[in-house]
Parts: C-alpha cells; sequence; structure tokens
C-alpha cells in the first residue's frame, strides 16, 4: 500500500523561516542570553512563545551551547596563559639545590568578581561576558 502524507500531525509552525533567520542573527550580535531573555526576545518581536525544552532543541540545532559563563578578569593581561608558562618553565628547571620548589596559586582562593550562577545561551564560550562587578560586603 502507497501512502502519501499530506499533512503534518501537531500544531504548526509559530514562526516561518525567514523569522527564525532573523531571530538567530540577533542572538548571535547580543550573546550570550539568559533563557528569559530569549523568551522576552520571542515575545517583544514575534509575538510567540515556546516551551523551554522545545527552545532549547531549536538553539541547540542552530548551534547554541547552554552552560554557565567563564568570565575574564578584567584585570588579566591578554598574555597571561603565555606568561605564567614561561614562568613555570624558569621555575622547573631553576637548580634549587636541596631546597625544595613550592608552587602557589592563588587564583583558586581569590575571590570572583562575577556572580556567574545563572547558564547562559551563546554560540561560542570564549564570549566576553560583561557584568557588573559582585560588591564584598
Amino acid at each position: 500500500m502507497d501512502c502519501v502524507r499530506t499533512s503534518r500531525a501537531g500544531r504548526p509552525r509559530s514562526s516561518p523561516p525567514a523569522q527564525f533567520d532573523e531571530f538567530f542573527a540577533l542572538l548571535e550580535e547580543g550573546q550570550p542570553w539568559t533563557p528569559q531573555e530569549i523568551d522576552d526576545l520571542l515575545w517583544d518581536r514575534y509575538g510567540v512563545t515556546y516551551d523551554r525544552a522545545h527552545l532549547a532543541r531549536i538553539l541547540r540545532a542552530d548551534g547554541m551551547q547552554y552552560a554557565k559563563p567563564r568570565p575574564m578578569d578584567p584585570r588579566q593581561p591578554p598574555n597571561a596563559e603565555e606568561d605564567f608558562r614561561e614562568r613555570l618553565g624558569e621555575a622547573l628547571t631553576k637548580d634549587l639545590g636541596d631546597e625544595p620548589l613550592v608552587l602557589g596559586f592563588f587564583d583558586a582562593s581569590w575571590p570572583q568578581p562575577f556572580e556567574n550562577s545563572q547558564r547562559m545561551w551563546s554560540y561560542d564560550r570564549t564570549v566576553e561576558i560583561h557584568k557588573p562587578l559582585v560588591a564584598v560586603p
């Protein structure tokens, strides 16, 4: 028996593909995004809402990732990793005689200047996060 399926089951699409192209371009320009910001953008600009699980499928299909941001400390020099590797190499090759080599890393104990408990959507994990510093009492 040959069957031709002429209609699709379920609710019709809320937005045409052209709107999705514009939507994804907007997301890429203003990244990173919280889920609430994406919901607000969809409602304000297109007048549609999506279930969060379905929206996650749409965003992942377009290449977005959902993770906690890893902001860079604004005081960190651009060549910090290269400088670290150079200093570590010098320390490891230095002859100390019978003295032990002691390495210390203060970054782990340094207070984090950004609150990053909110997961965000972005296309690239290396996106710079511009957030106000957290006030420490």
